[in-house]
């Protein structure tokens, strides 16, 4: 299964073995939407962002299914819905989860 991990401070997860941060213009928005073929063959994959940017308009998809990790609060309620959809989509399996004390939306914003 595919991870990706929306969280603050994505960059220290550079080094990891088998994981990749996303960042705006750093890769194709078309090959993010079969991540099998980033994978040169390695069974599992980790996608790490901090930029709400990168939940957005993109379709991430595993034949494997993706586990999409929420470690961090959206902006506003439209951006966790976009957020939200970015897997699981096309009847792929997917899982949605929401780290214990991270709030969907940060509220204190408005």
């Amino acid at each position: 299964m595919t991870v990706l991990l929306f969280t603050d401070g994505a960059e220290r997860f550079a080094e990891l073995e088998n994981t990749m941060v996303l960042t705006a213009g750093a890769i194709n928005h078309e090959d993010l939407r079969d991540v099998d073929k980033l994978k040169d063959g390695v069974d599992f994959k980790v996608f790490v962002t901090s930029l709400e940017s990168m939940m957005r308009g993109i379709d991430y998809r595993s034949k494997t299914g993706i586990c999409l990790i929420a470690n961090k609060s959206f902006t506003s309620y439209r951006a966790l819905a976009q957020g939200m959809s970015r897997v699981g989509r096309f009847n792929d399996h997917c899982e949605r989860l929401f780290v214990y004390n991270v709030k969907e939306v940060d509220e204190a914003i408005f």
